[in-house]
């Protein structure tokens, strides 16, 4: 699987403020690199996200719950989730109010890594 590291998300934060606006800014680096480190995590060797989709979720979930950036963190997260599909061959397709929704309800406690799974497989096009 092709990752995102700190520099990435980070670089990723600074445009979409810049473009959107908002407050700049990290509230929490350690959060931020937490859900950097979550799609990876394992438990007695086994991974607890064993699909690059399960490692997609984990990280978009993460980086929008856990409010590492002081705003913009839904949008971060959403971006995030696009560019790890595109980068591992995943091509998504969805409305402007489709990609909002999916991050108002991540944030809003609506959606569990397992929906936010199953919301790109159901915006997932065959090429």
């Amino acid at each position: 699987m092709k990752e995102l590291n700190l520099d990435i998300i980070l670089y990723i934060h600074r445009q979409t403020i810049s473009k959107h606006g908002g407050l700049e800014g990290i509230r929490d680096i350690d959060l931020i690199k937490s859900a950097l480190e979550t799609p990876f995590l394992t438990f007695d060797g086994e991974d607890l996200n064993k699909t690059v989709l399960d490692k997609i979720s984990a990280l978009v979930y993460s980086l929008i719950k856990n409010h590492g950036f002081r705003d913009g963190n839904k949008r971060v997260g959403t971006i995030a989730m696009g560019v790890l599909c595109e980068l591992n061959n995943i091509k998504l397709e969805f409305s402007q109010k489709e990609l909002i929704d999916f991050g108002l309800d991540i944030a809003s406690g609506n959606m569990t890594k397992d929906d936010i799974k199953n919301w790109i497989i159901n915006h997932t096009v065959n090429v």
